[in-house]
């Protein structure tokens, strides 16, 4: 840079020691408000900070937001109850039809050992019948 730009730079920047004098600041002007009461801007800035710290009443659109979520999960642990009832009707379902397929094989189990005990009654009489006979022939001829 050019050494006359920065001595005018430095002359229109001076610092006298009358500007480095601190200088209390002024006090905010007054408002009057609807009622005829002046009211500092600080004051008033005070009460607009305090509405927005106000709680508002929900809107309409949030109440109903609401409700349709409550509404929602209502909903849902009905659907997941259901479900769960129709889980437990299956369960039941399986086991009745395990206890009536068990049911099944012990009567054709039942059945079977019927027909052994009438074959072996058979077998019995048949050989009864063949010891009589054996006995008479065997006893006669003594």
């Amino acid at each position: 840079m050019d050494t006359s730009i920065m001595n005018r730079l430095e002359q229109t920047f001076e610092v006298t020691p009358s500007s480095l004098i601190l200088e209390t600041p002024e006090q905010a002007p007054e408002m009057k408000s609807p009622s005829g009461k002046q009211k500092s801007l600080r004051e008033t800035l005070m009460m607009f900070r305090k509405n927005i710290k106000k709680q508002t009443a929900p809107s309409a659109a949030t109440r109903a937001a609401v409700c349709i979520e409550e509404e929602h999960v209502q909903k849902i642990k009905y659907m997941q109850k259901e479900e769960e009832r129709s889980s437990r009707q299956k369960l039941i379902k399986k086991e009745q039809e395990l206890r009536m397929e068990l049911l099944k094989e012990k009567i054709k189990l039942t059945k079977t050992k019927n027909l052994i005990h009438e074959k072996i009654l058979d077998v019995l009489k048949k050989k009864s019948q063949f010891l009589k006979c054996f006995k008479k022939s065997f006893l006669s001829n003594e």
